[in-house]
């Protein structure tokens, strides 16, 4: 009997101790808990498009559906300004920071959810910003990206952690570059830390670039070459290889010699004499270039310094311009048909003077000259009043022969 009551006893020690262990678990569980802040994104349906509406609505709304609270710091916030927003569930702090680079606002968020707006022309100070900055891909820290504020001389660079410490205007923006990898801008807001990842730049180096007699890759290009795609010349309204690169290359000058019937423009590479040209490896003129059917080419490389032009000795010291024309590819057959329709006119044409102006004009020189007059007061008389067209005919020979645009077509078929 005594046995059984001690049993007992234990039993209801043992599983009383295991309750108090569970409470105090329960209770620094509970109490580790309060201390972990938890922050959630805040996800709201605009439902309808705030494409053309103004910030004052959006304010409006934002406010209705959420617990922030907007505040504008000064009277220089114009609420009125139109903003452009698409209907659909998004983040509400995404859509917010998306509004206020739009109007170019800065904002800052208390703990209270209180927004406050600034303009940029409100009275902005310095504030001390840092970051890091890393690879988007494998997230290592870059060494040596610059951070500048754009519009002025302000800048610093990233040290061996990716770090870097600058002052900036509150209300600015930051651009981060670096040799490789997209420039990324992005707008201060009064925040004291901002962390960039930034993108290597999509540059294909396994595409064909043209080489002297050959070809390589842009990977092991180490020359200064330039290589124009036959989609962009198609995409000129000029039928003329000339005219279609204007602008389209850097370090080409294009020159106009002027607008007369068949005039094509000269072309030099930075700057320098006539360069060489090669089509389809084959060492022509000037004139043959620009006689091509710029639908014929499939691309154009321009070879700009010496170890590119090595291969051509002194003929290439201007600079080589290499065509490659476009060739039958297999397949299943394919027909393009381009059609290309020009008006031209002329910009200014002389003011023609009539026959009675001509005539007083001759013996105007003859006067000066010392001589005696062309035509007599009679003749003058004649030919002003049109009395003996046959003699002394009066026409516009320009108004008469010529039409006031002349038309120029350009079919291809390939």
């Amino acid at each position: 009997m005594n046995k059984s009551i001690k049993g007992s006893s234990r039993a209801m020690s043992f599983n009383f101790l295991r309750l108090r262990m569970k409470i105090l678990i329960l209770f620094l569980t509970g109490f580790m808990l309060t201390g972990i802040p938890v922050s959630v994104a805040q996800v709201i349906d605009f439902e309808n498009d705030f494409s053309g509406t103004t910030l004052s609505e959006f304010i409006t709304f934002v406010e209705k559906s959420t617990e922030y609270k907007f505040f504008l710091n000064n009277s220089e916030v114009e609420t009125n300004q139109i903003i452009a927003l698409p209907k659909g569930e998004k983040d509400v702090l995404k859509a917010i920071d998306d509004v206020m680079d739009e109007l170019e606002l800065s904002y800052q968020i208390a703990e209270d959810k209180s927004i406050m707006i600034v303009s940029e022309n409100a009275d902005v100070q310095d504030i001390e910003i840092s970051g890091v900055v890393t690879d988007q891909k494998t997230k290592e820290p870059l060494l040596g990206v610059s951070v500048a504020i754009p519009g002025t001389a302000k800048g610093t660079i990233t040290d061996i952690d990716g770090k870097y410490l600058l002052k900036a205007p509150s209300n600015g923006k930051l651009s981060f570059s670096f040799i490789g990898y997209e420039t990324y801008n992005v707008n201060v807001n009064n925040k004291k830390v901002i962390n960039v990842e930034l993108s290597a730049s999509a540059v294909n180096l396994d595409e064909i670039v043209m080489i002297g007699y050959g070809t390589t890759t842009k990977r092991k290009a180490v020359g200064a070459i330039t290589t124009m795609k036959a989609e962009k010349l198609e995409a000129t309204p000029y039928a003329n290889v000339g005219n279609a690169l204007q602008g389209q290359v850097s370090g080409l000058i294009v020159s106009n010699n002027g607008g007369g019937p068949g005039s094509v423009p000269s072309i030099s590479i930075r700057g320098g004499g006539e360069p060489l040209y090669v089509i389809d490896g084959v060492i022509t003129s000037e004139q043959d270039f620009n006689t091509i059917n710029s639908e014929d080419i499939q691309s154009i490389s321009f070879l700009k310094d010496a170890a590119a032009t090595a291969v051509y000795g002194a003929r290439g010291g201007n600079g080589i311009v290499l065509v490659t024309t476009k060739k039958g590819e297999k397949g299943t057959l394919s027909v393009n048909y381009s059609y290309n329709y020009q008006m031209s006119q002329p910009t200014v044409l002389p003011e023609m003077m009539n026959s009675y102006e001509y005539a007083k004009l001759q013996n105007d020189a003859a006067l000066y000259d010392g001589d005696a007059v062309v035509f007599d007061d009679a003749t003058l008389d004649i030919i002003k009043n049109h009395t003996d067209l046959d003699a002394y005919p009066d026409n516009n020979w320009p108004e008469l022969a010529l039409k006031d645009f002349a038309p120029s077509i350009n079919t291809t078929y390939r």
